[in-house]
């Protein structure tokens, strides 16, 4: 595939392929009770987030990121050195990863008390944002 990307700034974006020889597999596992960010990143130990992951992986290493819905704002600590030196962030084999920054709500929901719907209209129910 010979595929074009250009930058802001008009250029065009340098492709790598990675020919890295990954020597590190941090894991992540949202869904995994033992899963937390002060975890090693083993399989059996994973990180909580993504972001944890983002903030110790170097040139060289990757994270394997487990099935789930991850609710974060992911900041790369550090890039690849290049084709040879990459660091990747990629799904489990056959699990499905969501990354999202939506949160989630999850409202006491109640019908209207001030709007009275019209004749043969359906309820109005009504819930607080948070702030």
């Amino acid at each position: 595939m010979n595929a074009r990307a250009v930058m802001p700034d008009g250029s065009l974006f340098p492709f790598w392929d990675d020919r890295t020889g990954y020597r590190i597999s941090y894991h992540v596992a949202c869904g995994n009770s033992a899963a937390s960010d002060d975890n090693p990143g083993t399989e059996q130990l994973p990180f909580r987030t993504i972001n944890r992951a983002a903030a110790v992986l170097k040139p060289g290493e990757k994270a394997v990121i487990h099935e789930g819905i991850y609710r974060e704002c992911i900041k790369p600590a550090r890039g690849g050195d290049g084709p040879g030196c990459m660091i990747a962030y990629e799904a489990a084999p056959g699990e499905k990863v969501i990354v999202s920054g939506a949160v989630e709500w999850k409202p006491a929901v109640e019908p209207s008390a001030g709007f009275k719907p019209g004749k043969n209209a359906s309820p109005v129910w009504m819930a607080d944002l948070p702030a």
